[in-house]
């Protein structure tokens, strides 16, 4: 290190200064005695309940698709995958999903359905499909009908 440089002095630490903030809390006292005057619960309701809300409070976002473990017989490919992602950060479920014919329209739609489904955003939703009754969907996985279609989840 050339001599005309000088290494910068280290600063002094900042003195501990005592301050004094005031903090009060006020609990109404007789929602907890009425709380504790309840029966307790012995359907297990509040108990699904806590445990729907720890699973969601672990999801980030819709970076963890939640609807996965519940698709049966079908392996989701990984542009159906972010298809239902943007879909679901993006869009916010207002798309109108076209592509190739046999490219899993109607998976995607049908993930983007369990997922909203599964985490109590859309109890039930409208879809269309303008196919002709009785022609099979690609991959065989049921038949198109005339819209509207109900969708119960």
């Amino acid at each position: 290190m050339p001599a005309s440089e000088t290494v910068p002095a280290v600063a002094a630490p900042l003195p501990l200064v005592d301050i004094d903030i005031p903090l009060a809390f006020q609990l109404d006292a007789a929602l907890l005695i009425a709380g504790l005057g309840r029966a307790p619960e012995t359907e297990g309701r509040d108990f699904l309940l806590r445990e729907r809300l720890a699973h969601l409070s672990l999801v980030q976002g819709f970076d963890e698709l939640m609807c996965l473990p519940h698709l049966v017989g079908v392996e989701p490919l990984w542009h159906q995958l972010e298809t239902v992602r943007k879909v679901l950060k993006q869009f916010r479920g207002r798309v109108l999903l076209a592509d190739e014919v046999g490219l899993g329209k109607t998976i995607e739609a049908a993930m983007v359905l369990k997922e909203y489904a599964l985490r109590g955003m859309a109890p039930s939703c409208s879809g269309a499909d303008a196919g002709l009754p009785g022609r099979p969907v690609a991959g065989g996985i049921g038949y198109q009908v005339r819209p509207p279609v109900r969708y119960h989840l």
